[in-house]
């Protein structure tokens, strides 16, 4: 009981909470890994991809963008 509560607080949000319970559930896995898919399963359920990818852009978070939101980044690169 005590390791769970140390991974959790009463004012988590909806998102921190999944990010936390897959993690606590899957202690052998990557922590960035958990975080990326739970961020993208989070917000395909509240904003388009691509809409989320031009806000990252736009408030200068190009690492958020490239690193979590790759997917989409693929759409805008230049094809040869």
């Amino acid at each position: 009981m005590q390791k769970k509560n140390a991974v959790s607080r009463k004012t988590d949000s909806e998102l921190m909470r999944n990010i936390m319970g897959r993690y606590t559930n899957n202690p052998g896995m990557d922590y960035e890994k958990i975080v990326k898919s739970e961020v993208i399963a989070y917000m395909r359920g509240k904003i388009n991809g691509d809409d989320a990818l031009k806000c990252a852009v736009a408030l200068g978070k190009r690492h958020f963008a490239i690193h979590t939101l790759f997917t989409y980044l693929k759409n805008y690169t230049v094809k040869g």
